[in-house]
């Protein structure tokens, strides 16, 4: 069972620490990320900090708009 997440979340969210990678041939990994778990999301986000860390460069999806 996935651990939820009482300090961050209100109420208490599952949580699953992640492990990311980028597949441009640079093979980098980052670990231990955390993601709130949402069976009935429509997009998958990752956090800015991961993103820069990685070394990637968003680009902007336009099949997603905003509300």
């Amino acid at each position: 069972m996935t651990p939820y997440d009482t300090q961050l979340y209100q109420p208490p969210a599952p949580v699953a620490l992640l492990s990311l990678r980028t597949l441009d041939g640079r093979d980098q990994t980052l670990s231990n990320v955390p993601a709130l778990l949402d069976t009935g999301a429509d997009v998958t986000l990752i956090p800015r900090w991961a993103v820069e860390q990685l070394g990637l460069t968003p680009e902007a999806d336009q099949g997603v708009r905003r509300a």
